[in-house]
C-alpha cells in the first residue's frame, strides 16, 4: 500500500481515485520501482508526510573549520531513507557521527526545521552514495553493539561492515569550541555470525584453511592498506569469496 494513506487530511474521494488509478504501481514500486512513492510526495508535501513528526535538532557545538561531527559534509544532501517501514526518497539528511543520529530538514518551512529521526523507526537509509543499516551485533552475551552501519560488501554467506565514529575534544583557546576526530572499525558477517576485524590478519583465525591464498591477498594489495583501507580489505574479502564459493 503507498505510504500516509491513514493520513487526515486525505479525503476520501481523492483515497479512492489514488487507489484505482495506482494500485498496479504501488505493487511494483515494492519490487525496487521508486516512482509511485516519489509521485505521491510530490501530491501531499513533505510537510504531511509524518516523518518530521520528532524531536527539534540544535547544534550544541561551535565547531571550526571542517572537524565537524557529520559523516562527509556538514551540510545536508539528498538521500533517501526506510523509516517505520516506508521508504521515503529525495529527503534533506545528514548523519551525526558523534551522537550517531540521523537529522531530516523541512526544506518546504522557511528556514527549513530540522528534526532528529527516533532510530527506532529507522531501518536504513542511504547517503552520498553509502549505504547504511540499523544493526544489533550480538558477539556473545557481554558484547552487544547497535547502531547504524555501513554495508561495504554484501555477499550472500560474507558481508563487510564499518561502523563510523566521531570523538570529541574540547578546545579552550579565547573561547571554547570543539572538534571531532573520525574513527572507524570494521565488522565481518560470515554466516550469520560477526566478528571485529581489529587487524586484516584477523581473517587467518577465522578462516584457518585459507591462510595460505589469504597471506597471498595481503601481499598482493599491500600497497593499498594504508592508502586506501576501504578497498584493501574488500579486495582481500572478495578473493576469499570466490574461494568459499568454489
Amino acid at each position: 500500500m503507498p505510504r500516509y494513506l491513514g493520513k487526515k487530511f486525505l479525503n476520501s474521494v481523492f483515497l479512492y481515485c489514488f487507489l484505482s488509478v495506482s494500485f498496479c504501481s504501488v505493487l511494483n514500486a515494492q519490487n525496487n520501482n521508486n516512482e509511485p512513492y516519489q509521485l505521491f510526495d510530490n501530491i501531499i508535501g513533505q510537510t504531511n508526510a509524518g516523518i518530521f513528526n520528532g524531536l527539534q535538532y540544535y547544534d550544541k557545538f561551535q565547531v571550526k573549520g571542517d572537524k565537524h561531527q557529520f559523516f562527509k559534509h556538514k551540510f545536508f544532501i539528498y538521500g533517501s531513507l526506510v523509516y517505520k517501514g516506508e521508504p521515503y526518497f529525495d529527503m534533506s539528511i545528514k548523519y551525526d557521527l558523534h551522537t550517531d543520529e540521523l537529522l531530516v530538514k523541512n526544506l518546504e518551512v522557511t528556514n527549513g526545521s530540522i528534526t532528529v529521526l527516533n532510530k527506532q523507526y529507522i531501518d536504513q537509509f542511504e547517503l552520498n552514495g553509502h549505504q547504511f543499516r540499523k544493526l544489533e551485533i550480538n558477539f556473545n552475551e557481554y558484547k552487544r553493539i547497535t547502531g547504524f552501519f555501513e554495508v561495504l560488501l554484501e555477499h550472500q554467506s560474507i558481508s563487510v561492515l564499518k561502523k563510523h565514529t566521531k570523538k570529541m575534544s574540547r578546545i579552550v583557546d579565547g573561547e571554547v569550541s570543539y572538534e571531532f576526530k573520525e574513527q572507524y572499525a570494521y565488522y565481518l558477517r560470515f554466516n550469520e555470525n560477526y566478528y571485529q576485524l581489529k587487524k586484516t590478519n584477523s581473517l587467518v583465525s577465522i578462516f584457518p584453511e585459507y591462510k595460505v591464498p589469504l597471506r597471498n591477498s595481503f601481499k598482493q594489495y599491500s600497497n593499498l592498506r594504508k592508502t586506501d583501507p576501504d578497498t584493501y580489505l574488500l579486495s582481500i574479502i572478495t578473493d576469499l569469496n570466490k574461494l568459499i564459493k568454489n
